[in-house]
């Protein structure tokens, strides 16, 4: 993925005003825009200078054992939205007739202080694998290997009211195995292997889990990856002779068309391995891996001259030493990582946390309190951290659970929509607005005659700052007006687009 600048869509402010620049310089408002252009610059630094300034200060809950049966347990993954935490993993039945096996399920609705009690969700005799987990809108989503009625194959569950109720276990795809599940909305997507070696793909529901496609019946086998509206970030393992490199591949049009990879570990005869993502609040890429023992940090920054993607030089995280798998999130400004160096009787968990996007590093956490514990899954949400992982305890394999805090009040005190930035734009603008209470949001762009050119959001949103983008293809060139409404505010911005 040298080159893919037709492809490829960015948030660098940088390269969206340069754009508009070369277009513009020669027009005879060329000072009108150079003045307007410096109130957008200044518009932007004052709009994010509300933002909460994190310390290095991570104020812990205790610990929450979540299983507790002589059943070994397994691979748990986390998702959280608001004040809701939704846990699960796999528990073997190493001894024979032991209950709590297969996919187990948790739910807490106050952050984590209180769960409910394990439920199973998928029995261990139609489960074969751990499950992979995704939640949007209150709807939560399992895949996994799964046989039913005499097939094998990409095994799915879902639940439309937050984990109450399930739906009976079914087959997608048979002859495959899962390996991600994203979700964004109404949109549920699957990344499987099927059978036949080297062969990927992608399934694809657009109603919540209800009926199912094939979105691309061949890509790449990727580790990891983002989902938003309708781009996908992702990154895997690219193998060669000498060695396994981390490539980042990107599709434009939600899996159907993929670009990449883009290797980004160095390229040297050692493997560089279990590769993540996260995406911060203006899209740039955040991606850790393993790295002969070391976790490794490396982040985009805009373009360069040729709309390639700019990356920053490799980060080796500072206290990682014998690290195993890691895991990444960010949130408000807060990069968290998280790895275990589960070797023997001396492996834990072990947490960085950066306020810089990894610039620097606070001091490490031990969340597991020195305990044997790998398999770390995290969940970063505005300043409030949840972490589950696998752990011996007593001899047993067991689930635990902590939350962390960090110190500050990261919801916004009032709505407001930010100026788009860049602006005037080519194609792609940025639109960021904050909420204080809960309830409707519409945010709708209108041209000069006042007709509705499009709505990007309608919906009820919880209290936080949120991030969408307008994509101006289709339209002609001129001004338009970006409509913000709840049912406490509204405002209006002014956006120029320029073709």
């Amino acid at each position: 993925m040298s080159t893919n600048k037709n492809n490829i869509e960015t948030f660098s402010i940088k390269r969206q005003l340069r754009r508009s620049f070369h277009a513009f310089q020669t027009s005879s408002r060329f000072i009108f825009y150079r003045i307007f252009l410096v109130f957008t610059s200044i518009t932007l630094l004052t709009g994010y200078a509300r933002s909460q300034i994190f310390s290095c200060d991570l104020n812990w809950n205790p610990i929450v054992q979540l299983s507790d049966d002589s059943v070994l347990s397994i691979t748990p993954k986390i998702v959280t939205d608001g004040n809701s935490v939704h846990i699960i993993w796999f528990g073997i039945d190493t001894l024979g007739g032991l209950s709590g096996t297969g996919i187990q399920y948790v739910q807490s609705f106050n952050n984590g202080s209180i769960f409910s009690a394990p439920r199973t969700v998928v029995p261990a005799d139609i489960a074969f694998s751990p499950g992979q987990l995704a939640y949007s809108e209150f709807n939560l989503f399992i895949t996994f290997t799964g046989y039913i009625n005499g097939t094998l194959g990409v095994g799915f569950v879902n639940s439309n009211d937050g984990g109450y109720t399930w739906s009976e276990p079914r087959i997608l795809r048979s002859n495959a195995q899962p390996r991600l599940i994203a979700a964004h909305d109404s949109i549920v997507i699957i990344h499987y292997a099927d059978q036949k070696p080297g062969a990927y793909g992608l399934l694809r529901s657009g109603d919540y889990g209800t009926t199912w496609r094939i979105m691309a019946a061949s890509m790449p086998a990727v580790n990891d990856f983002y989902l938003s509206q309708t781009e996908f970030h992702a990154v895997g393992t690219t193998a060669s002779t000498r060695r396994n490199d981390v490539g980042y591949f990107f599709s434009p049009d939600g899996g159907a068309q993929w670009y990449g990879p883009e290797i980004i570990s160095p390229e040297d005869a050692i493997s560089s391995l279990y590769s993540k993502i996260a995406i911060d609040e203006l899209g740039e890429r955040l991606i850790v891996w393993n790295d002969s023992g070391s976790i490794v940090l490396r982040r985009s920054n805009g373009l360069d001259e040729e709309d390639n993607l700019r990356w920053l030089a490799p980060i080796k995280i500072p206290a990682s030493t014998n690290a195993v798998f890691p895991d990444i999130d960010y949130s408000e400004g807060l990069l968290v990582t998280v790895w275990d160096n589960n070797f023997g009787d001396s492996g834990t968990i072990i947490l960085q946390h950066s306020t810089e996007k990894g610039e620097t590093f606070c001091p490490p956490f031990f969340p597991s309190d020195g305990k044997r514990s790998g398999e770390p899954s995290l969940s970063l949400q505005e300043n409030i951290l949840s972490l589950t992982w696998s752990g011996d305890d007593s001899g047993n394999g067991e689930i635990f659970f902590r939350r962390g805090i960090f110190p500050g009040e990261t919801r916004p005190k009032e709505a407001v929509l930010r100026q788009n930035y860049p602006n005037p734009f080519s194609r792609i603008t940025n639109i960021d607005y904050e909420i204080s209470k809960e309830g409707l949001v519409r945010l709708e762009v209108f041209d000069l005659l006042g007709r509705i050119v499009e709505t990007l959001v309608n919906q009820n949103q919880k209290p936080r700052r949120y991030h969408v983008q307008f994509n101006g293809g289709n339209f002609a060139s001129g001004i338009y007006f970006c409509r913000f409404w709840t049912v406490q505010y509204s405002e209006v911005k002014k956006m120029i687009l320029l073709r």
